[in-house]
């Protein structure tokens, strides 16, 4: 079941910081099954990753995926590991779970995401109108996200 724009119990959860359902509602569903988008191809982890639910990122980033197919496949074939969420995964505006971060001033979340392993690509990548999450944090930081662009503009980030 899922809201008029598309969102599931995994998006309100995730959204409203309730690691605890999470842990029920990803138990319940194979790992295949954890990654819907709503209307907009938005994720739960995009979701938090906006809504600096630290928690949450750490956890649905700690789920095991299935490595059977698509990009999952190609990342245990390169000995990285398969998580339920991509965090290269990207949303109907090329927006990844970083992007939404950097827009929404989440420093916390984007240092988890810097974090990774992957995260020379995650910054670099691009959304569909050609901005990387550096353009997103830097179009916010009248808004408080000046944090976010500094973690974001350092030398092994993304070209200013």
């Amino acid at each position: 079941a899922s809201t008029e724009d598309g969102d599931t119990s995994l998006h309100l959860a995730a959204k409203d910081g309730h690691i605890e359902v999470l842990r029920v509602l990803t138990a319940a569903v194979p790992a295949e099954d954890l990654g819907p988008v709503n209307s907009r191809g938005i994720d739960a982890l995009m979701v938090a990753a906006y809504s600096g639910r630290l928690p949450v990122v750490q956890f649905l980033l700690s789920l095991p995926g299935d490595a059977a197919t698509g990009e999952a496949g190609e990342r245990q074939a390169a000995g990285m590991a398969t998580l339920a969420f991509d965090p290269a995964k990207a949303d109907l505006e090329g927006m990844t779970a970083l992007h939404q971060a950097a827009a929404g001033g989440q420093v916390e979340v984007v240092r988890e995401l810097q974090a990774l392993p992957d995260a020379p690509r995650l910054v670099a990548l691009k959304s569909a109108n050609g901005q990387t999450c550096l353009h997103k944090a830097a179009m916010g930081a009248t808004r408080g996200h000046v944090e976010c662009v500094k973690l974001l503009a350092g030398p092994e980030a993304c070209q200013i």
